[in-house]
């Protein structure tokens, strides 16, 4: 029979995680669901233990094996392509979906007669607390379809989409970001988006992970994924472009261009681009919707106070706090 929804997990040296996230799937209160694990060619244990635990699990599991490691994106592209369910989701396989994440997303997906819903995350850290990560008050006051796309969560995992929106649009074979591409290129194909006030996803955080330190590499294809939604952006929504790319560009790649002392010309000519073609970019609505310490670090971009930006970026961890 086949299965309403489809839970796509690459995995890579992750032998550690896969028994709590394995069974946090096991304990879900919708049944009509199947497991994709695309394991992307891991170093350790973990395809001997997923295969194990395939055998034991009541759970309808397919695990495939890459022979060759190419990161996150092509891993969830084969997913996808080998996914049966009317619906996928996605969860890294060092976190993990609360009990009733598919209940609770494949009832207001249907209920709401959206084709993407979103739900809210919490934060797991290493000594056991936690901390929600809700967007609810933002979403009660932005509900058009160009709000979606403007303050779009900037991860997969917290999204349950209907899979025909995946045709023809894949999910950028990048290291770092690929999320942020492919969302808001959902959106833009989806007749209807919805949030719901739940925090249903658990993100493991991980402080000194290979995908939480600031590269050259991580820089790079931030400025790479902004390309990819201008490239394929209609003439609509203009607001929310520019938006997104003040979040992606303006934000995100200066601050890891500075963490990863990336050279200074690179940053000021992804500014000056950027700037070249939104003026006004200061101006844009969503803006009021951010915290006070990005938009401190935006007027920081704004009045092209280079040493201030160095500044905020290598005490960053410590304005976080």
């Amino acid at each position: 029979m086949r299965p309403e929804i489809s839970v796509i997990i690459p995995c890579f040296n992750a032998e550690i995680y896969i028994p709590r996230c394995i069974e946090k799937l096991e304990q879900q209160t919708f049944k009509s669901f199947e497991v994709v694990i695309v394991d992307d060619c891991s170093s350790d244990n973990s395809v001997e233990l997923l295969r194990k635990i395939e055998k034991k699990t009541s759970l309808e599991c397919l695990i495939i094996e890459l022979n060759k490691n190419s990161g996150p994106g092509n891993a969830r592209n084969i997913g996808i392509e080998n996914a049966r369910g009317n619906y996928v989701s996605f969860c890294d396989i060092d976190d993990y979906y609360e009990p009733d994440f598919l209940k609770i997303m494949y009832e207001e997906i249907k209920n709401q007669n959206a084709e993407i819903m979103m739900c809210n995350s919490k934060l797991l850290f290493k000594d056991g607390s936690e901390r929600k990560n809700s967007y609810t008050e933002i979403f009660d006051k932005y509900k058009e379809k160009e709000d979606y796309l403007a303050l779009s969560r900037s991860s997969l995992c917290y999204l349950l989409v209907k899979k025909d929106l995946f045709n023809n649009i894949s999910i950028p074979e990048l290291r770092n970001g690929e999320d942020i591409a492919v969302i808001p290129l959902l959106m833009l194909k989806a007749s209807k988006i919805g949030h719901i006030n739940y925090s249903l996803y658990t993100y493991y955080v991980r402080e000194n992970s290979a995908s939480s330190k600031p590269t050259k590499k991580s820089f790079q294809d931030l400025v790479t994924c902004f390309s990819i939604i201008e490239s394929m952006w209609t003439d609509s929504y203009s607001d929310a472009l520019e938006f997104i790319g003040i979040k992606t560009l303006l934000y995100s790649a200066v601050l890891i261009g500075f963490k990863a002392n990336v050279n200074l010309k690179q940053i000021k000519e992804q500014i000056y681009c950027f700037t070249i073609e939104n003026p006004n970019w200061y101006k844009n609505r969503y803006l009021r919707t951010m915290s006070k310490r990005h938009s401190l670090f935006l007027k920081l971009v704004k009045y092209k106070m280079y040493l201030f930006l160095n500044m905020y970026a290598k005490f960053h961890s410590i304005v976080m706090k």
